[in-house]
């Protein structure tokens, strides 16, 4: 049960986005809100990063906040770090929308992971939107998903929002009890918005032990490195380290790496790659049924 609120006041737009797709569509679902106060805390990097914009302490958030997680998934499943860091996150009963961007595959387990987490720090579950993104290992010769999240997939994400903020206020209205207001499929792009009433109807299965990626190979730099540490200073699980004489070595830990590819897209001289046979198999079947 909420507490009686008239209105949103605050949007509170929490994400987990590497190379980009998730910080576009959340701020974009926020966007949909329409409301002036809106903040972004961005969980991204470890917080010992030069470049971390998070929370230093824990974030208790306000009875007229809603609260948006927006999730990459990744096999089907929420980053380890990501679930982790989402612990400082705190609620007052108040509504919480997940979004989950996936590379035209499946969202897989993520709402359930992540509205099982929140609801342990006092949040209630009432949207979920899940929308494509350009696949993390889609290269040059290889896409899938090109393009993603395009125009079409960015209005649909301000619409969510729209409607998101329109089912809060009338429940507000209606002294904090949701009604049930079922599935609205939007066919555009297989994304799909989904209303909820209670927790219950979340998909999905929780697991209790954090995701992990396999063991594939790591990133590597080529000759064309120049040792400028933008792969440190971009990696979301502190990975990358510039080690041995001079430190001019960059090292991936693989026990880290979370194949995200952030280091190899944000590299300006093109020089990280991350080569791996499975992942070759997997983007070369990818790419002929996902292209877009």
């Amino acid at each position: 049960m909420y507490l009686n609120m008239k209105q949103v006041k605050r949007v509170v737009a929490v994400y987990f986005s590497p190379t980009g797709n998730n910080r576009k569509i959340i701020r974009t679902i926020a966007k949909g809100f329409n409301v002036s106060n809106t903040i972004e805390i961005d969980l991204t990097l470890p917080e010992g990063n030069k470049n971390y914009k998070g929370i230093h302490d824990d974030f208790q958030a306000e009875p007229a906040d809603v609260v948006i997680v927006a999730s990459p998934a990744y096999n089907g499943r929420v980053p380890g770090v990501f679930r982790e860091r989402l612990a400082r996150i705190k609620g007052c009963g108040g509504p919480l929308v997940i979004a989950c961007t996936y590379g035209r595959i499946s969202y897989g387990d993520v709402f359930q992971e992540i509205g099982t987490v929140m609801k342990n720090n006092h949040f209630v579950t009432v949207a979920l939107g899940s929308f494509v993104g350009y696949h993390s290992w889609s290269n040059t010769k290889r896409y899938i998903g090109y393009g993603r999240p395009n125009y079409d997939d960015l209005l649909l994400a301000e619409e969510f929002g729209n409607a998101c903020h329109q089912k809060i206020s009338k429940a507000y209205q209606n002294e904090g009890a949701f009604s049930e207001e079922g599935i609205v499929n939007m066919n555009n792009y297989k994304t799909a918005i989904i209303t909820l009433s209670n927790d219950d109807e979340i998909p999905g299965k929780f697991h209790d032990k954090l995701f992990r990626m396999p063991l594939l190979s790591r990133s590597k730099p080529t000759a064309d490195c120049v040792k400028c540490n933008t792969c440190v200073d971009v990696c979301p699980t502190g990975a990358i380290r510039p080690v041995g004489s001079g430190k001019k070595e960059l090292i991936c830990d693989p026990k880290k790496c979370l194949h995200c590819y952030a280091c190899v897209r944000a590299c300006p001289h093109d020089a990280r790659v991350l080569k791996d046979p499975v992942i070759s198999i997997i983007t070369y079947f990818l790419s002929k049924k996902y292209s877009r």
